[in-house]
């Protein structure tokens, strides 16, 4: 009889979504398959039922998700009766809840031994499989049930993963195009694709679809990246600039957005607004010896700029020359320009002659420092 008024209580808790009354119901139904398990009727049913309450399976809106009970249950559903097949598949999805793949693969295994034509099954498995860094066998299972359901795009989603994990690129790409005509907003598709079409070489393309993920959540930060990145990549520089801004509106605490867009804005030409860029990213990373050298280096790029100060950039070059450990060509070569620039000639010539004795063959530090040389002694002649 309690295993009943369960059963009937669950029916219209299914169709609660206010988080208390879902709460409340829940307690109410967990309540009687307790008295049913402490009564010994009914074993496997009270815990599948239980199971599947704290592991957010039924009732998903009382928000209970208590997976370590979960697991107790369906370990007693599945010792009572090993043959349960869908307690195996509800145990592998708790599994894949907290993040324990080996396990849920084994119990996606077992279910699929006893169901072998679960599609939905078999969607998992390749997940799993995908997960586990197993592509070539997630691209089995998931080509199969792409097969069985052509117009599941959830399916087709992942089977695109697998196929791009292979290398299979085109295919992968055919795939998510696939994806995108049956269901035009799923942003995961519109990601993948924009990552596709970037690696491959097609920023213009992968910048497009990177706006298409924008357009159904402007703030979502993960496409406001790769969108800038795109725009990077295809000399949208203006588009750049401004998505890096409104990352950094978004996310003040990290540096990398405020090191985009000083880059963005230093291939505008807008030294100044750059500059304070780069400068935020040095006070939150004092010790970015790159950064230290791109601002010397704009500072130094063009001596009609309003921005050019040879001084600063002597400034920072020293500090660069403190952090870095040994001998850095680039450190030498920045500090030897500043030296030049800032009417230093001879200093100059002495810190290039440094750099060319600890690396001799760097092609950079050769001709910088016979450019100088020539300017010092207009007799002396380059090398070949």
């Amino acid at each position: 009889g309690k295993m009943a008024q369960a059963y009937v209580q669950l029916v219209p808790a299914r169709m609660l979504k206010d988080p208390a009354e879902a709460k409340a119901a829940s307690g109410k139904v967990l309540d009687l398959a307790q008295r049913v398990i402490a009564h010994g009727d009914f074993l496997w049913e009270a815990h599948d039922l239980a199971g599947s309450i704290y592991g957010g399976l039924e009732l998903p809106a009382a928000g209970l998700r208590d997976y370590a009970r979960a697991l107790q249950h369906f370990d007693q559903a599945l010792a009572l009766d090993p043959g349960l097949a869908d307690v195996w598949l509800k145990r592998a999805r708790v599994f894949r809840a907290i993040d324990d793949r080996a396990s849920a693969l084994s119990d996606l295994n077992v279910f699929l031994r006893l169901r072998p034509e679960s599609v939905e099954a078999l969607a998992a498995r390749g997940e799993v499989l995908l997960d586990l860094n197993r592509p070539q066998y997630a691209l089995v299972d998931l080509r199969k049930a792409h097969e069985a359901r052509p117009r599941d795009a959830g399916i087709a989603l992942a089977f695109a993963r697998a196929l791009q994990a292979t290398g299979s690129t085109a295919e992968a790409e055919a795939a998510l195009d696939g994806v995108l005509k049956l269901q035009t907003g799923l942003t995961e598709a519109w990601m993948r694709r924009a990552r596709l079409r970037l690696e491959t070489g097609r920023p213009r393309e992968a910048a497009e679809d990177a706006a298409r993920a924008l357009a159904l959540d402007a703030q979502d930060t993960a496409a406001l990246d790769l969108h800038a990145q795109a725009c990077v990549k295809s000399r949208q520089f203006v588009e750049a600039a401004r998505d890096y801004a409104e990352l950094v509106r978004l996310l003040p605490d990290r540096p990398a957005y405020k090191l985009g867009l000083a880059e963005a804005l230093r291939a505008q030409g807008k030294g100044k607004e750059a500059l304070a860029a780069y400068r935020e990213v040095l006070a939150a990373q004092p010790a970015r010896q790159d950064v230290r050298l791109d601002v010397v280096k704009l500072l130094l790029d063009d001596p009609a700029a309003a921005w050019y100060d040879p001084q600063e950039a002597l400034k920072q070059a020293r500090e660069a020359e403190k952090q870095a450990q040994g001998s850095d060509p680039r450190v030498l070569l920045a500090l030897a320009e500043a030296l030049r620039a800032g009417n230093h000639p001879k200093e100059a010539l002495e810190m290039f002659e440094s750099a060319y004795t600890h690396y001799p063959t760097d092609p950079e530090v050769q001709a910088a420092r016979e450019r100088l040389r020539q300017v010092l002694d207009p007799k002396h002649k380059p090398k070949p």
